[in-house]
C-alpha cells in the first residue's frame, strides 16, 4: 500500500503563510495595491482566455482551426 500525503503538509503552510504575509503587507503600503493586482490579472485573463478555449475545442474534436496553407 502506498501512502497518501497529506492536504496541509508543510510546504503548503510555508507558502500560504509568505502569501498571506505579503498580500497584508501590500495592503498596509497601499490600499489599491491589491485590485491594481486583481486588474491587471482579469486583463491577462481577458486575453488569454480565447485562445485557449479554441484550442482546447480543436484538440476535442469540437472546432476545426483553420491550417496553413504553402
Amino acid at each position: 500500500m502506498t501512502r497518501m500525503c497529506p492536504p496541509l503538509d508543510t510546504t503548503t503552510l510555508v507558502l500560504g503563510c509568505a502569501a498571506l504575509a505579503l498580500a497584508t503587507v501590500a495592503c498596509l503600503k497601499h490600499l489599491g495595491l491589491p485590485m491594481l493586482g486583481a486588474k491587471a490579472g482579469f486583463q491577462i485573463l481577458a486575453f488569454v482566455l480565447p485562445g485557449m478555449v479554441a484550442l482546447l475545442s480543436a484538440q476535442a474534436g469540437v472546432v476545426a482551426l483553420p491550417t496553413r496553407r504553402e
